[in-house]
């Protein structure tokens, strides 16, 4: 989907203002930039949460991966990318695709038809999606940022509590994207990235979902 920055960010760039509004919000998008949108939890915590889903062996496995992901950097991250399409001419039947790289390499691609739909309403369906990916990834490896990337700054505005849903449905959607938010151990960051503007994912993404809406 292409999408144009908004109307307080004319040249798709968070201003001093904005940014100065967003303080206390617990969930915040970055608009060409990246923003933390919540904190991280206690390191305890997060071992506590890592004994109780992982067996010893299992444990011992994810460690040795995350060791081989780390020779490029000290910060283990997953970049999720995601898209919907939704096909106006034949009733808004709508797909939606997330492509998951871990250290810039393509980890998993998913993609799904979603029914009838708008075109928000999809891709705050595919931001959801993508954050349900990022979670299974973060049982196996222990993450340290997740950065969710859509090209849809409607949907990221109501996916960090930037605006609010004016429908039960995007509502609940917002509702289920907070709770894995908070959830998770590992920050989560949203970052706006333009449409068809030569990113090999998000054209990746895009793809996905086209060929899903078609059912």
């Amino acid at each position: 989907m292409e999408t144009h920055p908004s109307p307080r960010n004319p040249d798709g760039v968070a201003s001093q203002e904005d940014s100065k509004s967003n303080q206390h919000n617990p969930r915040r998008v970055a608009i060409d930039q990246v923003l933390r949108c919540r904190p991280r939890k206690p390191q305890a915590s997060r071992a506590e949460h890592t004994n109780r889903i992982c067996s010893k062996d299992h444990k011992k496995d994810s460690h040795r991966r995350r060791q081989v992901l780390l020779q490029k950097s000290d910060i283990l991250n997953i970049n999720v990318y995601t898209d919907a399409s939704v096909l106006t001419q034949q009733g808004n039947k709508s797909g939606i695709g997330i492509v998951v790289t871990i250290q810039g390499e393509i980890y998993k691609t998913v993609g799904q038809y979603i029914g009838r739909t708008d075109i928000v309403t999809a891709e705050l369906l595919a931001i959801l999606m993508g954050l349900k990916e990022a979670r299974d990834v973060a049982k196996h490896l222990d993450l340290d940022v997740i950065r969710i990337c859509s090209d849809c700054i409607p949907a990221l505005d109501m996916a960090t509590g930037d605006s609010s849903p004016q429908k039960n449905e995007t509502q609940m959607i917002a509702e289920k994207i907070d709770e894995i938010c908070f959830g998770l151990d590992a920050d989560v960051d949203f970052q706006w990235i333009r449409s068809h503007n030569g990113n090999k994912y998000n054209e990746m993404a895009d793809q996905i979902a086209y060929e899903h809406a078609h059912n």
